[in-house]
C-alpha cells in the first residue's frame, strides 16, 4: 500500500493545442512527485493529441486514453475508472495550477482525514489577459474561520449555494468516490453541479486550503462555454439531476427552498444568455419543467420575490412572448414602486430635517427665554415697548 500514487490527475483533453502545454508543464513539475496523470483525448481533431504524446515520452508518469467525443463528463468518467491514486484531482487543458497545489492538498487531506480538500481559484481573463481573485463565488470567503477544521454540508446551509461547484480545485478520496458511486452526467454540459451535490452532501470530512492554487481560464474562444446555443438548454435536465440528488438527503426539506431558488435563478441566467433564435424553444422546455415540479403553495409563498415573479409568469404564459412581456411589466412595476420608494426616502428625509430645524429654533427660544439675561433686560424690553406706544 506504501507504493501507491498519492493523487491521480485526470486532464480531459479537447482541442486545446493553444493551452496545453502550459497546463501539462504545471502538472509535471508539481513539488508532489508520486502521481498518476491521466489525459483523455476526447476526440480531439488538431493537434493535442500530438503534444500529449510528446509529453508522455518526457513523463512515464503521463497516461494518455483516447475515446470519441462524448464530452468532458464522459472524458472526467473514463479519467475516474482508470485511476488508481489515493486521491483523484481534475485540471482543465485550458487551464494550469500552482505547483505545489496538489502537495497542499493532499497534506490537508491526509491531516484531517478528509474525503475532499478545496482550495480558492483565480480567475484568468484570457481577453484581458488579466487574473482576478476576489470574485466571491471562487474565492472560498463565504468560509470564515471556523471552517479551518474540518466540517460537513450541514455547517454550510446559510451559504451552500454559494460555493464554487467544479471540481478542478479539489481532491476527492477514491474510496470516497467509489463507495458513494459519484460520476458526472454524460452528454450535457454544467455537467460539475450534480457531482458537487453527490460529494459534498456525502462527505463526512471537508477540508479548506487558503491558498490561490488553480488558475481558471474564462473567454477562450471556442470554448463549450462561450457558445450559448442548445446547449444551454442542458440546465434544465442538470437541475432535474440536482434536485434528485437532494431528494435523497435526509434533510432535504431543510434545502428544498433556498435550492428552488437557486434553480429558478440558474435557468434563467441561461435562458437570458441564448439568442433570440432558441428563446421560444427553451421556453417551453421551462414551462413543462415548471408544470413538473409541481409546486406546493406553501413552498411558492417562501420563494423570494425575483423567483416568484419569474416561475408565475412562466406558468401564467401560454408563449414566451407573452413571458417577456409579463417580465417586462414586472420590471416596469419594480421600477415604479423603486422610485416612489426612493421619492418617500427623500421627501422622509426633509421631512426630518425641517423638523429637526423646527425644534433646534425652538429649543433656542426657549433657552433664551429661561436665561437670567433675559429675565434681567424684561424691564427695559417692557419700558421699550412703552415708549414705542407713545409716539
Amino acid at each position: 500500500m506504501d507504493d501507491q500514487v498519492n493523487v491521480s490527475i485526470i486532464v480531459p483533453v479537447y482541442n486545446v493545442e493553444k493551452y496545453l502545454e502550459k497546463c501539462l508543464e504545471s502538472i509535471i513539475n508539481q513539488t508532489l512527485k508520486n502521481l498518476e496523470i491521466i489525459c483523455v483525448n476526447d476526440g480531439s481533431t488538431d493537434n493535442s493529441l500530438q503534444i500529449l504524446e510528446d509529453y508522455a515520452k518526457k513523463d512515464q508518469r503521463i497516461k494518455i486514453i483516447n475515446k470519441k467525443n462524448r464530452g468532458s463528463g464522459a472524458a472526467k468518467n473514463t479519467g475516474m475508472k482508470n485511476a488508481s491514486g489515493e486521491y483523484i484531482g481534475f485540471v482543465d487543458s485550458d487551464d494550469w495550477v500552482d505547483l505545489a497545489m496538489f502537495e497542499k492538498l493532499y497534506d490537508r487531506a491526509k491531516s484531517q482525514k478528509s474525503d475532499m480538500v478545496m482550495c480558492p481559484i483565480y480567475i484568468y481573463d484570457n481577453v484581458n489577459q488579466g487574473s482576478e481573485y476576489d470574485l466571491s463565488y471562487f474565492n472560498l470567503d463565504c468560509f470564515n474561520e471556523d471552517f479551518d477544521d474540518a466540517f460537513d454540508y450541514t455547517k454550510t446551509k446559510e451559504f451552500f449555494f454559494k460555493i464554487s461547484v467544479t471540481p478542478t480545485n479539489k481532491i476527492y478520496r477514491t474510496k470516497f468516490l467509489h463507495d458513494i458511486c459519484a460520476k458526472f452526467p454524460e452528454g450535457l454540459i454544467f455537467e460539475d453541479n450534480p457531482f458537487f451535490y453527490k460529494t459534498f452532501l456525502n462527505a463526512r470530512n471537508v477540508s479548506l486550503i487558503r491558498d490561490f492554487l488553480y488558475f481558471y481560464r474564462v473567454n477562450r474562444s471556442n470554448s463549450v462555454m462561450s457558445k450559448a446555443d442548445k446547449k444551454y438548454f442542458d440546465v434544465v435536465k442538470i437541475q432535474n439531476i440536482s434536485r434528485t440528488i437532494f431528494l435523497s438527503d435526509p434533510k432535504f426539506n431543510e434545502f428544498k427552498v433556498d435550492l428552488l431558488n437557486y434553480q429558478i435563478g440558474s435557468i434563467f441566467n441561461r435562458y437570458e444568455q441564448v439568442s433570440e433564435d432558441y428563446k421560444k424553444e427553451f421556453f417551453e422546455l421551462i414551462k413543462t419543467d415548471f408544470h413538473n415540479i409541481k409546486l406546493e403553495n406553501y413552498e411558492f409563498e417562501q420563494l423570494n420575490q425575483a423567483r416568484k415573479n419569474k416561475y408565475q409568469n412562466v406558468i401564467n404564459s401560454s408563449s414566451y412572448r407573452e413571458f417577456e412581456l409579463l417580465e417586462k411589466i414586472k420590471s416596469l412595476e419594480s421600477t415604479y414602486h423603486n422610485d416612489l420608494r426612493i421619492h418617500k426616502q427623500i421627501l422622509d428625509k426633509q421631512k426630518q430635517d425641517y423638523e429637526k430645524l423646527l425644534e433646534s429654533k425652538e429649543q433656542i427660544i426657549s433657552e433664551i427665554n429661561s436665561s437670567n439675561s433675559w429675565k434681567l433686560t424684561k424691564p427695559l424690553r417692557n419700558l421699550g415697548k412703552s415708549l414705542k406706544s407713545l409716539r
